[in-house]
């Protein structure tokens, strides 16, 4: 019993000296020293997982996105809105040298994004298929007009939940772990 209480002093110990440090460079860096305030919002469509995925759920899911989008900016977010991970789901094509060239079900995303109504960039964040088809998690920005301008693609995958590890030498443990995804690691990580 006693070496299970210097374990756990041990983890208090270190959690605590953790949040000094923490607090400490937090106070050390002054964010606003030259530096504009960002006005921004986040916004959750309340996409469920299940039909995520079909195409006409499109439509639902961009009309949802499109009216939160301009309600976050008619509320004060100007210069960026962020879309949930859940905004597209499988069914983005693109191209990581030309975002612009991105694609929703075949249709230009800034014939989808032209609604959208705010003055500043807005984050969708979702799954896609670049050349190789293969799934990843990305981000697009898109610009005041419409237009995506950068995309990145996540290159740190959560085990279990993106992705299975040793899935594709052991496929069984897709039977084991069904809900877990098939998300290949980024290769686009800066615009």
């Amino acid at each position: 019993v006693p070496h299970l209480v210097s374990r756990f002093a041990l983890r208090v110990a270190l959690l605590a000296a953790n949040a000094v440090w923490g607090s400490f460079e937090a106070a050390r860096w002054d964010a606003s020293a030259g530096a504009r305030r960002l006005a921004a919002g986040v916004v959750q469509g309340g996409v469920e997982p299940e039909s995520a995925g079909h195409m006409d759920q499109v439509t639902v899911d961009m009309e949802a996105y499109v009216r939160l989008t301009s309600s976050a900016a008619a509320a004060g977010a100007r210069d960026l809105v962020v879309w949930p991970e859940s905004s597209f789901t499988d069914r983005l094509d693109y191209d990581r040298r030309d975002p612009s060239a991105a694609t929703a079900i075949g249709l230009p995303l800034s014939a989808l994004f032209a609604r959208v109504k705010t003055p500043g960039e807005f984050l969708p964040n979702g799954v896609g298929r670049a050349q190789d088809r293969r799934l990843r998690n990305l981000s697009l920005l898109v610009g005041p007009g419409k237009k995506p301008l950068a995309l990145v693609e996540k290159t740190v995958l959560t085990p279990f939940g993106e992705y299975m590890p040793l899935g594709r030498q052991l496929p069984f443990l897709y039977r084991i772990s069904p809900r877990t995804g098939h998300r290949a690691r980024g290769r686009a990580t800066a615009p």
